[in-house]
């Protein structure tokens, strides 16, 4: 299957900048940085066990509750988080906040209310959760160009990230909005989107590698 190999490709960059992280960290340890790698640690953990379940044991509900559940929920919640982080000090420190209340309150209302069939992917809190990332990378952004960080950006571990974020998030952000409709009405496109997302995805990782090899925590 060639979703599998490009699943497998994904993997390797995970693992990557995971590797890549807690080879680094010496210079994050001190940091809330430091936590990063132990994330992308779990979401390569959570990627194989979704694999395995998918194409070895053939569980396509069990697949998507992983993700429904756990894997989806757990990256908004943590790039929320470290936009807090950078964001704690300053007058927009809330916004975070919002986000993650919004999130869990969405996912929620799509859980009891709006999904009856289990193998729908649930656009509403994942929708919702890349707008506030889109808002927080424009506000990122914003403070960026007013801030003395941006005559050295190559050490900017924020900026690496967040270029990660918006070109995965924001990037697949129609596809995964009407990710059901596109795969019941329009499946050959859907599959080529599908293909697309995965080349973003590991370009996102591969961004969040180079955060860690050039950039310095602040």
């Amino acid at each position: 299957m060639i979703w599998l190999k490009y699943a497998s490709v994904l993997n390797v960059f995970e693992l990557m900048s995971s590797l890549v992280g807690f080879y680094y960290w010496g210079k994050i340890k001190n940091t809330y940085w430091k936590y990063f790698p132990i994330y992308l640690a779990i979401v390569f953990v959570t990627d194989i066990i979704g694999v395995i379940y998918l194409h070895y044991f053939k569980e396509l509900i069990i697949n998507i509750d992983i993700y429904r559940y756990w894997g989806i929920p757990i990256q908004f919640f943590f790039f929320f988080w470290l936009y807090y982080q950078y964001f704690k000090n300053s007058k927009i420190s809330y916004l975070p906040f919002v986000g993650t209340g919004l999130f869990v309150i969405l996912w929620i209302v799509e859980e009891i209310w709006l999904r009856e069939n289990k193998l729908l992917f649930g656009t509403l809190a994942y929708s919702t959760g890349c707008i506030m990332l889109l808002i927080f990378l424009l506000a990122y952004i914003k403070s960026l160009t007013k801030s003395e960080e941006l005559i050295d950006f190559k050490k900017n571990m924020m900026l690496w990230t967040s270029l990660g974020v918006l070109l995965f998030y924001i990037g697949t952000l129609p596809f995964f909005g009407m990710r059901t409709p596109l795969f019941e009405v329009f499946p050959e496109l859907f599959y080529t989107f599908n293909s697309i997302q995965y080349f973003l995805c590991c370009s996102m990782y591969f961004l969040f590698t180079i955060a860690f090899i050039w950039g310095q925590p602040k």
